[in-house]
């Protein structure tokens, strides 16, 4: 199902929500401020659409989670996606607790450091999951 977005000059634009990874806010010098970037399965763009917009569009397809990357950002992962949450090792930040390997079509695992535990980490994705059956089911 298409997700409108505004893009960074204030036109709209669609995305496949079957697509959707992750969303964070833009970081760093190489990247657009005050946007997000949002990832696909092949492609990163950045938008100036407010978090909630995308994300209330994206909770009509697919359960989301916000975790949070070592340095503090948010991000928001579809949590469908997620196929396994670790401990994080010595290769990895070291303020990361926790790593999740997210499914990616047609292409490899995308792992990303995260802040919380392992165990607050699955909870938060597996509540997602829950709350957003519980809201989207249909009558009984």
């Amino acid at each position: 199902m298409l997700v409108d977005y505004l893009d960074l000059n204030g036109e709209t634009a669609s995305f496949n929500s079957e697509r959707f990874v992750r969303m964070r806010p833009s970081l760093g010098d190489l990247e657009p401020p005050d946007a997000l970037t949002i990832r696909l399965d092949s492609k990163r763009f950045h938008s100036s659409s407010a978090v909630s917009s995308i994300l209330d569009a994206l909770d009509l397809y697919i359960p989301m989670c916000r975790l949070t990357v070592p340095n503090g950002t948010p991000t928001w992962l579809s949590s469908r996606r997620v196929m396994s949450v670790e401990q994080s090792t010595s290769n990895h930040h070291p303020a990361a607790q926790s790593v999740v390997a997210i499914h990616i079509h047609g292409g490899p695992s995308l792992n990303l450091a995260l802040k919380e535990s392992v165990n607050e980490a699955k909870a938060t994705i597996a509540q997602s999951i829950e709350n957003w059956r519980t809201v989207h089911a249909g009558p009984s």
